[in-house]
């Protein structure tokens, strides 16, 4: 028998049915798979393993989420699905407490947040001129770099599936502790306290 008749479930078409069949897991599979491979280079050269600057990997590494949105939203709903999801990364409308929301509220919580570590109040030497001209810019970096990496991935594509295959609340919940554990290698760095000689 010619090993080109055999019926593989992984051969390229029933790979792709497979990942229509369990879009869920094939979209967390593709978007962990990929930021984290890619993040790799990153953490060796904060280790001295690698020589060089490899920042560019840990700001490819954000856009996992969005490209595995990509992926499976063309694999499912070709392209009307990847209209749709273009359309809903563009919706601004929103009410203004929102906006709000996002400009003052969440800076609050943030510093609620180092607030309640401890030292951290007695470490503030106050709001210096570069911080309070650079967060505007700060913002928006995150905003179109973070936002548009990981937002069209966990809120356009996971989130809508989620919440109708678990409800609500248990599909939010779910989603926050996969959206976590997603950026467990960040701890890898010394940004966020690991890595050698830190705490």
């Amino acid at each position: 028998m010619e090993i080109s008749n055999i019926n593989s479930p992984l051969d390229a078409k029933g790979l792709q049915k497979w990942m229509r069949q369990h879009p869920l897991f094939s979209y967390f599979f593709l978007a962990y798979a990929f930021s984290w491979i890619v993040f790799i280079p990153y953490v060796l050269a904060e280790r001295g393993i690698l020589q060089g600057n490899y920042t560019l990997f840990y700001v490819l590494h954000v856009f996992g989420p969005a490209i595995a949105a990509i992926v499976m939203t063309a694999l499912i709903s070709g392209k009307a699905g990847l209209y749709e999801l273009r359309q809903r990364i563009r919706q601004v409308r929103a009410s203004s407490k929102w906006y709000l929301f996002v400009l003052l509220g969440i800076p609050a919580l943030v510093v609620l947040g180092i607030i309640v570590q401890p030292g951290a109040i007695s470490s503030f030497k106050g709001f210096t001129t570069s911080l309070l001209v650079g967060y505007p810019f700060s913002l928006i970096a995150v905003f179109f770099g973070v936002g548009l990496g990981e937002e069209p991935g966990w809120r356009g594509f996971a989130l809508p599936r989620m919440q109708k295959q678990y409800g609500s609340l248990w599909g939010t919940l779910l989603l926050g502790i996969l959206w976590s554990c997603w950026h467990l290698p960040d701890f890898l760095t010394a940004s966020k306290g690991g890595g050698e000689e830190t705490g």
